[in-house]
């Protein structure tokens, strides 16, 4: 079941020209989550995703954004920065610093 769903998921995350595709997925990914069939992270980062595209905050920092120079790139907006490693926690995801450290050595 996990390959299927990380199949979906890959699917929709990389799915930006299709906006409405990208929220259909993400409420299923929810449903799918709620239930213990997906894992959370995958939703954080359909939701930042789905979020950045809407012109939104993203809630996880998952998201980057560069000018094609990685001494450029940086991360989207983020709502309540304060609150961010716990978000990221919560979802199984490392510390925003470690994963920022990892994006940029990329």
């Amino acid at each position: 079941m996990a390959r299927r769903t990380e199949a979906g998921w890959i699917l929709a995350q990389h799915a930006d020209r299709d906006p409405e595709f990208q929220r259909q997925a993400l409420e299923l990914l929810m449903a799918a989550v709620d239930a213990g069939e997906a894992p959370a992270w995958q939703l954080a980062y359909l939701t930042d995703r789905c979020r950045v595209a809407a012109g939104q905050p993203q809630v996880y920092g998952t998201q980057y954004d560069s000018d094609g120079f990685a001494d450029n790139l940086r991360p989207y907006p983020i709502e309540d920065p304060e609150g961010l490693d716990a978000r990221r926690a919560a979802v199984e995801l490392e510390p925003h610093a470690e994963y920022d450290r990892r994006m940029r050595s990329s």
